[in-house]
């Protein structure tokens, strides 16, 4: 998909700090009037729409196209009710509306009469989300190469049925024929896939992923797990089922026994297994696939998707690689938690901040540094770059690119280097990858350095610098680098430990998320110019040294000559239960607790606060000097 990024430090979060009242319960859209699931609501909240607005139009602008009357629904998750992209096609076409789809899997333009929408729908594992906007004009943007008709004009509506999304990783090994299998075909071991989840709502970098395992026993039985995780959720999702298994020449065939979904909490918010939360049993899927092993990947097709296994891969197929192509889901009781304990130690940059180092569970400190977050385990070492203007300039050419970035980032640290493999990989999230052996200018030791970057769609990736003695300490701890773009969790992971505790000394002064129309948009693929925004808030913390606090939010929305203002305030007390989270006294009427923790930029620091009573994600602010 073409993604957009938005130069600046402050991220959209469609849902914040705001009454729980603007959540209404409804049935259908004001706008399509198309039905909803039961529990449905409509989010009227200032900042919600405002937000959903700019996404909405960062999309609308690439057709010149103007919108208005934003309309907010939330939705129960699929998980409850089964509602999915397929059900929301259905009941858009009940209701007489065309539909042309977008490159962008997530949207969908529709047209009724002399009527056009626009929708947003994305399925999250908390609830499911579907913006409306009203298009001002009336020309359908054509689509943008999926469903495109030799021989339609550029403006005519197109109505095909759904499609799942196609995995560009492995697209290119799966698009050939199955190929017949054999009968001595053995699939016995472990083989797994893993889709990672970017958020457009998340300018720094939130951490999550589905992951899917299948374990084949010599003895005919098999094991299945599937891991849904989100940093922006309070609970992970693990599906469990056993059974038995057949092969038959070139079918397998899958006998459930049972089948489990719980819902586990995360102690601390980290990537672990706390309480069990909920368990429910699960739909037997009995499936047969036609099977085969190409590459090296395990290739189960078969005639529809099973909830068990997901989204195709590609076509009506599912890859999954042997093992060491993805990392293992650890069950509950076999991983290492990683609770964050923050530490005052000696700071090795003087900061002005209480803070410089963060202990985890896991065993990695990290340490604030002039240049990048150090985060050490034993002998294993990796710097969590800042963003680098020269490092992360634009490139259409991915290893360029690369090379630009190690020259910058990794080479002046380095008396002299061998061995050098720089090898990127090119996917709709393509990912840099270069290697070498190389010597220490500060110590004069041999070390093995990877320079690692995922290019997520929305612009969040960090440039990732591994220092180990050499390739095979690597290799045990992050897993041998593979030429397929999913697999690498343990990897991207390491960008999540810049986080450092807050004390109420760190907080005094004004701390904003503004962000407005004046910032660029650029593409991601292109570096072209995809337009300004026309929607503009800012929300604010003032904290004083006598723990008082003022809040608050102003947003503007509208078009030249008919812009409309709203705003909110509170003030109060706030209080720290412990160095992750703030208490406010107020906060339109009520108390509320928010989860809080610095992620560090040169310079400066960016709080990120999440509502914990709606951990629907972080928002960034930064400090207004």
């Amino acid at each position: 998909m073409k993604s957009i990024l938005l130069f600046g430090l402050l991220c959209v979060t469609v849902t914040g700090a705001h009454a729980q009242k603007k959540l209404t319960l409804v049935t259908k859209s004001a706008l399509t009037g198309i039905g909803l699931p039961k529990d449905s609501k409509q989010d009227s909240r200032i900042l919600s729409v405002a937000a959903a607005a700019t996404l909405l139009e960062m999309e609308s602008d690439k057709a010149n196209t103007k919108l208005q009357n934003t309309e907010v629904l939330v939705l129960p998750p699929a998980s409850l009710n089964k509602f999915n992209k397929d059900s929301l096609v259905k009941r858009i076409t009940a209701q007489s509306w065309k539909i042309t789809r977008n490159e962008d899997n997530n949207y969908l333009w529709l047209q009724k009469d002399k009527r056009v929408v626009i929708a947003y729908f994305a399925m999250n594992t908390k609830q499911t989300d579907l913006y409306l906007a009203e298009a001002i004009s009336l020309q359908v943007p054509p689509t943008q190469g999926i469903n495109t008709v030799s021989n339609q004009s550029s403006t005519q509506t197109i109505v095909q049925p759904a499609t799942p999304p196609v995995n560009q990783a492995t697209k290119s090994q799966n698009s050939q024929p199955i190929s017949q299998a054999t009968n001595n075909l053995s699939i016995v071991g472990s083989w797994g896939k893993s889709n990672n989840v970017s958020q457009v709502n998340n300018r720094f970098g939130t951490y999550s992923y589905i992951k899917y395992q299948y374990t084949f026993n010599s003895n005919g039985t098999y094991n299945f797990a599937g891991k849904n995780y989100s940093e922006q959720y309070d609970e992970t999702l693990l599906t469990k089922e056993s059974g038995t298994y057949m092969i038959d020449a070139n079918k397998l065939t899958i006998i459930p026994q049972s089948s489990v979904i719980e819902a586990w909490s995360k102690k601390g918010g980290a990537d672990n297994w706390n309480l069990l939360k909920s368990s429910q049993n699960r739909t037997l899927e009995k499936t047969t696939y036609q099977i085969s092993v190409v590459e090296r990947n395990l290739v189960l097709q078969t005639a529809k998707e099973t909830e068990r296994d997901g989204r195709f891969s590609n076509g009506n197929s599912y890859s999954y690689g042997p093992p060491e192509t993805f990392t293992a889901i650890q069950l509950p009781g076999t991983e290492v938690p990683q609770n964050q304990k923050a530490e005052t130690i000696t700071p090795t940059l003087s900061t002005g901040f209480k803070f410089t180092s963060t202990n985890f569970d896991d065993g990695w400190v990290s340490t604030v540094q002039e240049d990048w977050i150090q985060v050490t385990k034993g002998n294993t070492k990796v710097l969590i770059h800042y963003p680098n203007k020269n490092a992360d300039a634009y490139n259409s050419v991915l290893m360029d690119g690369l090379k630009n970035a190690w020259n910058i980032l990794v080479a002046p640290k380095y008396s002299s280097a061998s061995n050098f493999e720089f090898k990127p990989i090119s996917s709709w999230q393509s990912i840099e990858f270069a290697e070498a052996d190389a010597v220490e200018k500060t110590t004069g030791k041999s070390v093995h350095v990877v320079l690692f970057k995922m290019n997520y769609s929305n612009g969040s990736g960090k440039y990732l610098e591994f220092i180990t003695p050499d390739k095979k300490t690597f290799e045990q701890e992050f897993g041998p680098y593979h030429e397929t773009s999913y697999g690498w969790e343990k990897v991207e992971a390491m960008a999540n430990y810049n986080k450092f505790a807050v004390a109420a000394t760190d907080l005094t002064g004004k701390w904003t998320n503004n962000f407005s129309g004046t910032q660029q948009y650029v593409n991601a693929y292109t570096g072209a110019s995809a337009g300004m925004d026309t929607h503009s808030s800012n929300q604010n913390f003032e904290f004083s040294p006598q723990n008082t606090y003022k809040w608050d939010l102003s947003v503007a929305s509208g078009f030249v000559g008919s812009i409309k203002f709203q705003s909110v305030k509170s003030s109060g007390q706030f209080s720290l239960p412990n160095n992750w989270q703030i208490n406010f006294s107020d906060l339109e009427g009520k108390p509320k607790t928010y989860n809080a923790f610095f992620s560090c930029i040169k310079g400066f620091r960016i709080l990120m606060l999440e509502d914990a009573g709606y951990p629907t994600g972080y928002t960034g602010y930064a400090k207004v000097e």
